[in-house]
């Protein structure tokens, strides 16, 4: 039984078009036919099939002229050339260039009883190499996932170590002395290292919502109102080390959907990132603008700049370049807000110039009613 299988005749031959509609039609199969190349090529071009017969003998396009131009379609159906006798050859160029199967004609018409029974093994052919390439789809991306945890299990292991080294020879300094000052040094020591430790444990938690999370919470929240809030948050952090913070935000708000603690995070990362590498007289510009149905966050610094070879893996977790080896975070802060400007349906894109600064725009589509 043939039940929902739609199938495409390439013939021009109305007395065959007609036996083997009612030979695959007593098998609950849906017959479209076409009797030249041309029209049978727009047939399999626009509408879905389960499979396609083709006449070798056809007006306009050959079938196998036919069966080129089908295998170049991104989803192809499996084709059967249905030949006359003693045309084999042609048979095996169409297998050649892409048919599944092909039946012989006969005078005695024995091939249409045996066609229902081909093209069902097309079809089926075809469903299990659709689910192996599936399953070996699946498997790789398993393998993948695989290999990244291993990397994050080892990298984490990494940032663990070094804070729990630091407790570790402070606590036994600690024990050994009776210096108060020293000994409230060591502490001093042990707690920054302990709050060091909640904060990596924090970031790898959110990390790991974050990647379970498909969306985020769609509520209507004012860009303009979010960085106006971090501008002033900033301004003495910025002012002290002799940072200029400049500032283009417009007065009427620009509205966007999404997480209101997420995507302050987010920005919050980045401009964090633009303060790490600027230093003295440096200056961070931040500047919001609308253009049609996207947002866009531009945070341009005046510092260091991120090296050529580094700038690739920026957003990778616990990467970090040799320029940041030397201060302080764990390499979650980009990857965190990449993530959650992912969710929310965005992008960001960086530009950067060792030694001249870099640029990192946030794009996010506008809240609509």
């Amino acid at each position: 039984m043939l039940t929902g299988v739609r199938a495409l005749y390439l013939e021009d031959d109305e007395g065959l078009i007609y036996l083997l509609r009612d030979t695959l039609e007593a098998e609950h199969c849906e017959v479209v036919y076409a009797t030249d190349g041309h029209e049978g090529l727009e047939k399999a071009q626009a509408m879905d099939f389960d499979v396609v017969l083709v006449d070798q003998n056809m007006p306009l396009l050959t079938g196998l002229e036919v069966i080129q131009r089908i295998q170049l379609m991104d989803d192809p159906p499996p084709i059967i050339m249905v030949t006359g006798a003693g045309n084999e050859e042609v048979a095996v160029q169409a297998m050649q260039l892409g048919a599944s199967d092909y039946i012989v004609k006969d005078a005695g018409l024995v091939y249409l009883k045996m066609l229902p029974s081909v093209i069902y093994q097309v079809i089926h052919q075809r469903q299990l190499a659709q689910a192996q390439k599936a399953a070996q789809a699946a498997l790789t991306a398993e393998q993948v996932r695989s290999r990244l945890l291993s990397k994050f299990i080892e990298d984490a292991s990494h940032e663990f170590r070094t804070p729990i080294t630091v407790i570790n020879t402070s606590a036994h300094l600690l024990s050994r002395m009776s210096d108060q000052p020293k000994q409230l040094d060591h502490i001093q020591k042990i707690t920054d290292q302990a709050n060091e430790i909640l904060h990596l444990v924090e970031d790898l938690i959110l990390l790991a919502k974050l990647d379970n999370a498909s969306a985020m919470e769609n509520t209507e929240i004012s860009l303009t109102l979010i960085l106006k809030t971090l501008l002033e948050q900033k301004a003495e952090q910025f002012a002290q080390q002799h940072i200029q913070l400049q500032q283009d935000i417009p007065v009427d708000a620009i509205m966007v959907s999404g997480d209101l603690d997420h995507l302050m995070r987010a920005i919050t990362e980045i401009i964090d990132n633009a303060y790490r590498f600027s230093g003295p007289d440096d200056t961070v510009s931040i500047q919001l603008a609308c253009d049609g149905d996207v947002a866009c966050i531009s945070i341009h610094d005046t510092g260091s700049g991120i090296n050529p070879d580094v700038l690739p893996h920026i957003f990778e977790r616990f990467y970090r370049g040799d320029e940041a080896r030397t201060l302080r975070g764990f390499g979650l802060g980009l990857p965190i807000a990449a993530r959650i400007v992912e969710l929310h349906q965005g992008d960001i894109s960086v530009e950067s110039t060792s030694g001249e600064g870099s640029v990192f725009n946030i794009y996010l589509p506008t809240h609509t009613a």
